[in-house]
Protein backbone atom coordinates (compact mmCIF):
# COMPACT_ATOMS: atom_id res chain seq x y z
CA UNK A 1 0.00 0.00 0.00
CA UNK A 2 3.01 2.76 1.18
CA UNK A 3 4.94 2.10 -2.15
CA UNK A 4 1.57 2.38 -4.17
CA UNK A 5 1.09 5.86 -2.79
CA UNK A 6 4.57 6.83 -3.14
CA UNK A 7 4.04 6.26 -7.08
CA UNK A 8 0.93 8.10 -6.99
CA UNK A 9 2.93 11.29 -5.60
CA UNK A 10 5.97 10.38 -8.20
CA UNK A 11 3.60 10.53 -10.93
CA UNK A 12 1.90 13.46 -9.90
CA UNK A 13 5.65 15.48 -9.14
CA UNK A 14 6.79 14.39 -12.89
CA UNK A 15 3.26 15.62 -13.89
CA UNK A 16 3.38 19.01 -11.83
CA UNK A 17 7.42 19.19 -13.51
CA UNK A 18 6.25 18.42 -16.24
CA UNK A 19 3.31 21.34 -16.98
CA UNK A 20 5.87 23.67 -15.83
CA UNK A 21 8.61 23.13 -18.29
CA UNK A 22 5.69 23.20 -20.73
CA UNK A 23 4.51 26.51 -19.70
CA UNK A 24 8.00 27.96 -19.74
CA UNK A 25 9.09 26.50 -22.97
CA UNK A 26 5.73 27.95 -24.58
CA UNK A 27 5.90 31.36 -23.07
CA UNK A 28 9.71 30.83 -24.72
CA UNK A 29 8.18 30.40 -27.90
CA UNK A 30 5.90 33.01 -27.43
CA UNK A 31 8.33 35.86 -27.05
CA UNK A 32 10.81 34.14 -29.88
CA UNK A 33 7.78 34.65 -32.00
CA UNK A 34 7.11 38.56 -30.92
CA UNK A 35 10.73 39.37 -31.71
CA UNK A 36 10.61 37.91 -34.86
CA UNK A 37 7.98 39.61 -35.93
CA UNK A 38 9.55 42.89 -34.88
CA UNK A 39 12.34 41.63 -36.76
CA UNK A 40 11.01 40.87 -39.80
CA UNK A 41 8.59 43.98 -39.77
CA UNK A 42 11.81 46.17 -39.44
CA UNK A 43 12.90 45.96 -43.21
CA UNK A 44 10.01 46.54 -44.18
CA UNK A 45 9.12 50.28 -43.14
CA UNK A 46 12.39 51.35 -45.49
CA UNK A 47 10.90 49.18 -48.32
CA UNK A 48 7.65 51.14 -48.09
CA UNK A 49 9.29 54.15 -47.96
CA UNK A 50 11.81 53.59 -51.11
CA UNK A 51 8.81 52.57 -53.19
CA UNK A 52 6.88 55.98 -52.62
CA UNK A 53 10.65 57.81 -52.95
CA UNK A 54 11.02 55.96 -56.17
CA UNK A 55 7.70 57.30 -57.29
CA UNK A 56 8.59 61.06 -56.89
CA UNK A 57 12.32 60.82 -57.42
CA UNK A 58 12.11 60.22 -60.99
CA UNK A 59 14.12 62.86 -62.21
CA UNK A 60 16.77 62.13 -59.52
CA UNK A 61 19.29 59.11 -60.79
CA UNK A 62 21.19 59.96 -57.36
CA UNK A 63 18.40 59.79 -54.91
CA UNK A 64 17.11 56.10 -56.94
CA UNK A 65 20.31 54.63 -56.58
CA UNK A 66 20.24 55.51 -52.87
CA UNK A 67 17.06 54.54 -52.54
CA UNK A 68 16.98 51.27 -54.17
CA UNK A 69 20.78 50.80 -51.80
CA UNK A 70 18.46 51.06 -48.90
CA UNK A 71 15.76 48.51 -50.47
CA UNK A 72 18.41 45.77 -51.29
CA UNK A 73 20.32 46.18 -48.23
CA UNK A 74 16.67 45.48 -46.52
CA UNK A 75 15.57 42.98 -48.55
CA UNK A 76 18.94 41.22 -47.76
CA UNK A 77 18.34 41.30 -44.33
CA UNK A 78 14.86 39.80 -44.48
CA UNK A 79 16.25 36.73 -46.48
CA UNK A 80 18.86 36.33 -43.67
CA UNK A 81 16.03 36.61 -41.15
CA UNK A 82 13.56 34.22 -43.45
CA UNK A 83 16.78 31.71 -44.04
CA UNK A 84 17.88 31.72 -40.34
CA UNK A 85 14.43 31.17 -39.49
CA UNK A 86 13.91 27.80 -42.39
CA UNK A 87 17.13 26.92 -40.66
CA UNK A 88 15.65 26.89 -37.36
CA UNK A 89 12.79 25.00 -38.37
CA UNK A 90 14.61 22.38 -39.99
CA UNK A 91 17.09 21.45 -37.39
CA UNK A 92 13.87 21.38 -34.87
CA UNK A 93 12.00 18.99 -36.65
CA UNK A 94 15.48 16.67 -37.10
CA UNK A 95 15.53 16.63 -33.37
CA UNK A 96 12.19 15.62 -33.03
CA UNK A 97 12.55 12.96 -35.34
CA UNK A 98 15.48 11.74 -34.14
CA UNK A 99 13.42 12.17 -30.47
CA UNK A 100 10.89 9.75 -32.02
CA UNK A 101 13.21 7.49 -33.31
CA UNK A 102 14.77 7.00 -30.32
CA UNK A 103 16.75 3.54 -29.67
CA UNK A 104 15.55 2.70 -33.44
CA UNK A 105 17.76 5.27 -34.67
CA UNK A 106 21.09 2.48 -34.59
CA UNK A 107 19.03 -0.01 -35.97
CA UNK A 108 17.98 2.40 -38.91
CA UNK A 109 21.47 3.61 -39.61
CA UNK A 110 23.06 -0.10 -39.23
CA UNK A 111 20.32 -1.63 -41.06
CA UNK A 112 21.86 -3.07 -45.03
CA UNK A 113 21.25 -1.11 -47.71
CA UNK A 114 18.30 -1.65 -50.13
CA UNK A 115 18.65 -2.29 -54.01
CA UNK A 116 19.52 0.05 -55.94
CA UNK A 117 20.68 2.59 -52.75
CA UNK A 118 24.39 2.64 -51.89
CA UNK A 119 26.20 2.03 -48.35
CA UNK A 120 27.39 5.16 -46.94
CA UNK A 121 31.46 4.78 -47.04
CA UNK A 122 32.72 3.46 -43.90
CA UNK A 123 34.66 5.57 -41.53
Amino acid sequence: MRTQTWSVGSKLARHSSTTRTTRCANRRKDEFLAILAHELRNPLAPLRTGIDLLKYAQDDPQAIDETRETMEQQLELMVRLIDDLMEISRLTLIGLLIGYLGGKLAVVVGRPPRDGIAAPPSV
